[in-house]
């Protein structure tokens, strides 16, 4: 499976944009060539301590609130940095409109606004996002509300408005342009919503995990809820998401051939479904009325497939372990019912961010539920280069491993797993984040 297309190590994407001197301690490559930025481009600053009044500076920074909502003056091309800190959106009750900070900064086509956590720092949203704007990329933001808000029993039906607590969900609601990349979210009451009115949206990188709730109906919050009924492109790609409470990916609305066409789901990880999520771990992807749905190159376990499209469906290069396959051409996917009874082929994939060349993610089938597996990184790294190997549900942990890479591959135990899983066993699937890592980080 080493071979599979789309997932080969993406050699082009190594040339990298240089940010400015002074704003990413040192001269370390944060930037790919597929991002559309100037190296002239201008910076400003966000800080959990800022002031609307302020200069947007390193050293007089913008507070989130006014910046996000396109009340400071950004450049079309601009970057806005977020500094580490917690940012708490103040309205703490659901009932009262806690959806989140109002997102509308935006830029223009082909000068999109970047609004990114500084690097080396953890910059945490704790409230959510609303978001309704334009050629604006969201990239390195944590989404974590820091309520102990779910409930120890099953709530009554109706979902948040028995929290008192903001969503803490990311939100898009609207716009053109917009991508999302590299955040985190969790423990929140549900991860993403991707709504039927962004035209040319993307999400890629990111990681979903841990949120949602147990209904005293049904469990609540899938890790990414979509609609697409602009009829321009879809992207969901190169996304890890697993221990949700609901669905991994729910591509669904009241009218399908009207509110879910035209996606691209691709290079993702889904693995982990979580033991209280019961009949909720599946994929939706669409209907039978849905149109053009690409659902390709990803690697999923313990979630069923629903892929129903009659018009233009493509299912292909999927590996899919310990789950149901429920789309076209099976015989153009890996489909594992048990691998302990099957034997199957060896699996080690490494698939390169796009957007950011520090980053890849990295998937080790341990089909003999090994204590450590072998992770090659001859495809991602040099020898010489310094990096980290990180759990994706522990990211800001202690690494798995760390070091000076000397060509050989690593034995490193699969990742914990912090949920008892629905199927299958926690160390079947190792799944790591590796980043590259400057001298000091």
């Amino acid at each position: 499976m080493r071979s599979k297309r789309g997932w080969r190590a993406a050699g082009g994407l190594a040339g990298a944009l240089l940010l400015a001197a002074g704003a990413a301690q040192g001269a370390e490559e944060l930037w790919s060539k597929l991002v559309p930025r100037a190296a002239d481009a201008p910076e400003y600053f966000v800080a959990s301590d800022g002031k609307p009044g302020n200069a947007g500076t390193r050293e007089s920074p913008w507070d989130l609130a006014s910046a996000a909502a396109g009340k400071q003056k950004v450049a079309p091309g601009g970057v806005v940095w977020v500094r580490g800190g917690r940012y708490i959106y103040p309205v703490r009750d659901s009932k009262e409109g806690g959806n989140g900070f109002a997102v509308s900064l935006s830029g223009i086509e082909g000068k999109p606004v970047f609004l990114r956590g500084f690097p080396g720092e953890r910059a945490i949203i704790d409230g959510g996002f609303q978001l309704a704007a334009s050629w604006l990329w969201v990239w390195d933001l944590e989404f974590h509300l820091g309520d102990d808000w779910r409930p120890k029993t099953p709530t009554p039906q109706g979902q948040a408005a028995h929290f008192r607590t903001p969503t803490g969900v990311l939100n898009l609601a609207g716009g053109d342009g917009v991508k999302i990349v590299n955040c985190l979210s969790h423990n929140n009451h549900m991860g993403v919503g991707f709504w039927k009115f962004v035209k040319n949206g993307e999400i890629h990188g990111c990681v979903i995990y841990d949120n949602g709730f147990l209904g005293a109906d049904r469990p609540h919050g899938p890790a990414l809820y979509t609609q697409n009924q602009t009829g321009t492109p879809r992207r969901v790609t190169d996304n890890i998401i697993g221990g949700n409470f609901s669905l991994a990916i729910q591509a669904y609305g009241s009218n399908m051939d009207l509110m879910v066409n035209d996606f691209t789901i691709e290079g993702n990880i889904l693995f982990a479904p979580r033991r209280e999520a019961r009949g909720r771990c599946y994929n939706q992807l669409g209907g039978g009325g849905s149109r053009n749905m690409v659902f390709r190159d990803n690697v999923v376990y313990g979630f069923d497939v629903r892929l129903t499209t009659k018009t233009n469906a493509v299912g292909e290069g999927n590996v899919v372990v310990r789950a149901e396959y429920g789309g076209p051409t099976p015989e153009r996917n890996t489909l594992v019912a048990d691998p302990a009874a099957a034997q199957p082929a060896p699996l080690f994939i490494l698939r390169p961010n796009k957007y950011d060349p520090r980053r890849a993610h990295v998937v080790v089938g341990n089909w003999a539920l090994a204590e450590s597996v072998a992770v090659d990184l001859k495809d991602f790294l040099k020898p010489g280069e310094r990096f980290r190997l990180l759990s994706p549900f522990d990211y800001h942990g202690k690494p798995l491993a760390e070091g000076t890479y000397d060509g050989k591959p690593l034995a490193v135990p699969p990742p914990t797993i912090p949920w008892q899983v629905m199927t299958g066993d926690p160390k079947e699937l190792a799944v790591f984040i590796v980043v590259k890592s400057a001298d000091g980080q």
